[in-house]
């Protein structure tokens, strides 16, 4: 089974996926490169104050680091999966807890809860 690294932002934007032949070689990865970043973003913030959360989930088939840049509430996140889940993989985002990002072959699918009363469902943006 192949492994994916995929890097993907609070913004939307996304790294290319990176490939692994297993989930250690992954993870190992996206732990390095996670720290690497942390140290590159603290060094570039100059004089600024720039904490980075860092926040470890491993599970035995997925695995996931966030970064959270404090000095302007964004997100970096570091997610290892099985190849066979990156195109129907459902993301919950913490800094918006009503929206719902589902990977897609080129982008994502953003679905948000409607907070307007009037017209309750969801809003959608590609």
């Amino acid at each position: 089974m192949k492994w994916l690294l995929k890097i993907s932002y609070s913004w939307g934007d996304e790294e290319p996926y990176q490939e692994f032949n297993s989930f250690k070689e992954a993870w190992d990865t996206a732990k390095k490169d996670a720290c690497n970043e942390a140290e590159i973003a603290s060094i570039e913030a100059n004089n600024e104050t720039c904490e980075i959360g860092l926040t470890f989930e491993k599970e035995e088939d997925r695995g996931r680091i966030s970064l959270h840049y404090t000095y302007d509430n964004s997100y970096c996140y570091y997610d290892v999966l099985p190849q066979e889940v990156t195109d129907t993989d459902c993301i919950r985002q913490p800094e918006k807890a009503d929206t719902i990002k589902i990977s897609m072959d080129g982008g994502y699918l953003a679905i948000d809860e409607s907070q307007d009363s009037d017209y309750p469902g969801v809003d959608i943006e590609q």
